[in-house]
């Protein structure tokens, strides 16, 4: 049987409520059939899985877009910006004549910015080719196609109608539309984690790396990539700003540059659509402009020369200086609560001189678009083809979408516990569906949770068409695919049926699946059991209840990243243990708190368990920040 799901989806106000029983969701509603255009067809390139029923040309272009902008970024950014992901993040991508899908899910701050930037014109001194090249301007239309996205702790997932809208590279932003969080994750997975204000700096709707491509006018092929000039909220406000600049020569009043820096602004949540505010982000955007080009540090005089061409020898002896200091300031603020007098140790003066260099760069260099140093582009032609899209198994299209679906009900507060609910429930149709088309299973036949699977027949002479009338219980072994099984297992520890999300989770990890997230879920089931029934001395775990919680654990600090929360678990397990643990024991912590320096709940927890332990000169450490 051929794998094709159709999605049908309906738009809903954000304050649907559920009407005679029946909840009528905010966004999407999934539905399995065997009709649609295009059949469900897979890609895949380093770092990404794409899902889609646009066509085979749609699909690639966006796989174009995507391992483009990720060669791109490796180029531009600090070989420690980008954490190594575990899990590909994924794209699901369909083609809907319906309206904006997901508008009333894109952050207002993007909303309200519907701009491509002023990227003027720029000057390319080749001898072989006309020295004016006009520069692709971005289809406004394509944006309007928008995204949703939801992550886990282990991988983000972007969906979006694309409706027959062009997708060309344009040098540069990942997960380009209204909602480009890819980058953000991507972000949150270095080791340190990069600090709030650069991460927004480099998504938010004024980012530094808005950019398009500079094609050449015959062959059509990239010849370069151009940065736009700098923004403040909107075109609008950008243009009165400077004009107000020519002609009273009064630079803006911008936010406090402190605000940029306080560990409590933005708020710290770990949904992905909490975010800062414009002004922050715009600001944020300026002074990575200020800190990462080498515009940034020309006197105003040459600005517009070296905007339009410059060497790597000039830009490097015009910025080594100050690019140094910001390099020192951003590995500093990775590691250490950024304050006034850190910020004046790596610049040489304070916040006040800031301000004014800010304001200023914001109205006169800022405003000129540059051309990348052609050294950027070296040895990578961003004209290279990807591997071409294929049909889709059942177990990537279930693994994929329920995933999507699991992960978007997990996005719900409390408060909206009726459509987590939905989600939740039609993840659960998405991967039943999915297990009996890996099964040859009829679509009428019931799929039953493992914790319901009945009792083996005495005679095992029963066929599978036998066994196909009747209902099946999801079972390990008849999952080939060890990721599927870990995203069945997730789902079942999201709806809360330990028993079932235990059989599958076990045999995902004894399958060793790269999802970290399942092995985190595995320890948590482990210490939910010892905490109910404690089997050490004196309501203490014992050994083998630590070992439980731990050993899935380590299996990711081994082979990945493992998360600030799964540190907390390795202490809470510490904390509850029957026997004393060594030092050699809580090394571990001590390493967690190398990854994650900013993190206070994983210091006070690895504090308390060595003060608990009568480590007392250790715990004394920790918290005065010290290391030994």
């Amino acid at each position: 049987m051929k794998w094709c799901f159709f999605l049908i989806v309906f738009i809903r106000a954000v304050s649907a409520q559920p009407s005679h029983g029946v909840l009528e969701l905010d966004t999407f509603v999934v539905e399995a059939t065997r009709v649609g255009a295009h059949p469900w067809r897979y890609l895949s390139i380093p770092g990404y899985e794409i899902l889609s029923q646009c066509d085979e040309g749609q699909t690639e272009a966006v796989a174009e877009h995507l391992a483009n902008s990720l060669e791109l970024e490796r180029r531009l950014m600090p070989a420690d910006s980008w954490g190594e992901v575990a899990v590909p993040l994924t794209f699901i991508l369909f083609n809907s004549k319906h309206l904006n899908l997901v508008a009333p899910y894109v952050p207002k701050s993007m909303r309200e910015v519907d701009r491509v930037g002023d990227f003027g014109q720029v000057l390319i001194r080749d001898p072989h080719a006309p020295d004016l090249v006009t520069i692709e301007r971005f289809d406004q239309d394509a944006e309007k196609g928008g995204g949703t996205d939801s992550g886990d702790s282990d991988t983000h997932c972007v969906v979006q109608n694309r409706w027959n809208a062009p997708w060309n590279w344009a040098g540069g932003a990942e997960g380009r539309g209204p909602i480009p969080l890819g980058r953000l994750f991507r972000m949150n997975n270095a080791v340190p984690p990069m600090p709030t204000w650069f991460e927004y700096g480099l998504v938010g709707p004024c980012a530094l790396f808005r950019m398009r491509h500079v094609r050449d006018p015959q062959s059509h092929k990239v010849r370069g990539v151009v940065v736009a000039a700098a923004s403040w909220l909107t075109d609008e406000t950008t243009t009165s700003l400077v004009d107000h600049y020519n002609k009273e020569k009064k630079i803006p009043v911008l936010p406090p540059i402190s605000d940029l820096f306080r560990p409590d602004h933005p708020p710290q949540s770990s949904s992905l659509m909490d975010w800062p505010s414009p002004e922050y982000m715009a600001e944020a955007a300026l002074f990575l402009r200020w800190g990462m080009t080498p515009v940034a540090a020309a006197p105003d005089n040459r600005a517009s020369k070296l905007a339009h061409t410059w060497t790597a020898g000039e830009a490097e002896r015009l910025n080594e200086a100050h690019q140094k200091a910001f390099s020192r300031f951003l590995s500093r603020c990775r590691n250490e609560p950024a304050t006034e007098s850190v910020f004046r140790d790596c610049f040489g003066f304070g916040y006040a001189e800031m301000q004014s260099i800010l304001s200023r760069f914001l109205v006169t260099t800022a405003q000129e678009p540059f051309l990348l140093n052609p050294l950027v582009l070296r040895a990578w032609s961003p004209n290279d083809p990807v591997p071409s899209t294929r049909a889709a198994t059942a177990a990537e299209v279930g693994r994929i979408i329920g995933d999507w679906l699991r992960m978007q009900a997990d996005s719900f507060p409390a408060a909206q516990a009726s459509e987590r609910e939905a989600y939740l429930e039609t993840a659960g149709h998405v991967l039943a569906q999915a297990f009996r088309e890996e099964n040859d299973l009829l679509k009428s036949v019931q799929v039953l949770p493992p914790k319901d699977a009945p009792h083996a027949p005495s005679d095992d002479s029963a066929s599978d068409a036998d066994l196909a009338d009747g209902p099946v219980a999801v079972s390990p072994s008849a999952i080939h695919d060890p990721r599927f099984l870990a995203v069945y297992g997730l789902y079942y520890f999201d709806r809360g049926d330990a028993i079932s999300a235990r059989v599958l989770l076990e045999a995902s990890v004894q399958a060793k699946a790269p999802r970290p997230a399942a092995y985190i879920a595995l320890s948590r089931l482990n210490r939910a059991v010892a905490l109910a029934k404690p089997a050490g001395y004196e309501g203490r775990w014992s050994a083998t209840q630590v070992a439980a919680v731990l050993t899935p654990l380590f299996t990711v600090i081994k082979n990945w990243k493992l998360e600030v929360g799964g540190y907390l678990l390795i202490a809470d397990a510490w904390a509850h243990s029957g026997a004393k643990p060594s030092l050699a024991n809580l090394q571990v912590l001590l390493d967690g708190l190398h990854r994650y320096p900013l993190e206070s709940s994983l210091r006070s927890s690895t504090a308390d368990v060595y003060a608990k332990w009568g480590y007392s000169e250790e715990a004394d450490k920790i918290i005065r920040r010290q290391t030994f």
